[in-house]
């Protein structure tokens, strides 16, 4: 959970009012440390106002937080004010003139060199009871007038132990975020400050709870479309899948395919590692899955081979990918069985090899042939030759023979 609200945190930008609501001092500090930290990392000018601890707690909680108090504060980045130097100036509170104060502050920090002010306030100042504290609401309203035309964000304490329900409804009515609980929450039961300061406000909050409860039904039917679809594709897909948690290796869940083609029910594979079972047939095929899936967050179609309850070895594509759920990581594992087409592929290889074979002995058979025909050839060809040259010395002699008769 904690990873998630620092993550949440970081997204945070000026323009942004939020609120947080506690009831314990470490869920306070788990919030408003980062929150600071991460302003003065982003080059923010920010000013911290103490009521519920006082100064030395907060110095001391951030500090603890990882924050260089003593260069913050001495290079002005950093400022710890009291009631007195922002809500109550003028002795009593005034809505207007505190967000005048803020205005001033965050043209002042721009001057200065900073990219912007975050602010935060411990909102308990107002249960003091001085003159304007009933203009709280008011002021948080008007609040979203003021952040979205400044470079200027704030985070608005509010202890839930210390402040009544009414106040705390209120106070959820008038930040578009709320944190609460270790989450950061889009508030939907927010209302903008032109219908929130209305006279009618009950006929304008009728309005937004019907249409906020359709919007939520709307967006839970989505969820529940979504989750239908997963549902199927996860055991209708023809392929294995199991997801595993990251932090100890254990199987969470397995599909269909996986239970019937491995032969391990899901009792059997549940809260088990793929070690427990010899899952895989070779270990290093394994970490060099992990390994990839540590260095590239995904995995495409590693061959692989996988050992099955009776002891099958089956040849597979392996594919992942690693997500997260709340602060839980987790791979979702995909297993193709390509044993058959692996038996296929040596099949067709055999007589590819057996057909080469046949074709060098067919064409040595021929070469030996065309040699013994070439010899006949060469042989005929002499012969044919041979006969020439006796025709010729034939008729050689009879013409001789000839010549000498005539004398």
């Amino acid at each position: 959970m904690k990873y998630k609200l620092l993550k949440a945190i970081e997204k945070f930008s000026k323009h942004d009012h939020l609120c947080l609501i506690y009831e314990t001092r470490s869920e306070q500090f788990e919030t408003v440390v980062p929150f600071i930290r991460i302003g003065l990392e982003n080059g923010e000018k920010c000013i911290y106002s103490a009521d519920d601890n006082n100064t030395g707690e907060v110095l001391s909680a951030m500090r603890s937080g990882s924050i260089d108090v003593e260069s913050a504060i001495s290079n002005g980045a950093l400022v710890i004010v009291s009631k007195k130097e922002t809500y109550l100036r003028q002795g009593y509170f005034d809505p207007d003139e505190m967000i005048g104060f803020l205005k001033e502050s965050t043209e002042s920090a721009k001057k200065e060199g900073f990219s912007a002010l975050r602010t935060t306030g411990e909102m308990t100042w107002v249960l003091g009871g001085e003159a304007g504290t009933s203009r709280l609401i008011e002021y948080e309203s008007k609040l979203n007038f003021f952040f979205p035309e400044n470079d200027c964000l704030g985070l608005c304490q509010y202890n839930r132990n210390r402040f009544s329900p009414e106040i705390i409804t209120d106070v959820i009515n008038t930040h578009p975020l709320v944190i609460a609980g270790g989450f950061v929450c889009k508030n939907f039961y927010y209302i903008p400050p032109e219908e929130f300061l209305k006279k009618e406000k009950k006929s304008v909050e009728v309005e937004r709870l019907l249409f906020n409860l359709i919007d939520r039904e709307k967006a839970e039917e989505a969820l529940r479309l979504s989750e239908e679809k997963f549902f199927k594709a996860f055991h209708a897909t023809p392929d294995a899948i199991v997801i595993t948690r990251v932090s100890d290796n254990r199987l969470v869940d397995v599909n269909e395919v996986f239970v019937r083609r491995s032969g391990y029910s899901r009792d059997d594979a549940l809260g088990r590692t793929t070690l427990d079972f010899n899952l895989w047939a070779n270990t290093q095929d394994r970490e060099r899955y992990l390994t990839t899936l540590r260095g590239q967050g995904s995995v495409r179609e590693q061959e692989s081979q996988f050992r099955m309850k009776s002891g099958q070895i089956l040849d597979c594509l392996v594919s992942g990918e690693t997500f997260r759920i709340g602060d839980e990581m987790y791979i979702l594992t995909i297993i193709r069985d390509i044993t058959e087409r692996k038996q296929t592929e040596e099949e067709i290889k055999k007589y590819r090899d057996h057909l080469e074979e046949l074709v060098k002995e067919r064409t040595a058979e021929l070469e030996n042939k065309n040699k013994d025909l070439e010899t006949m050839i060469k042989g005929l060809v002499g012969r044919e030759l041979r006969m020439i040259e006796l025709k010729n010395t034939i008729e050689e002699l009879e013409k001789k023979l000839g010549e000498r008769y005539e004398k």
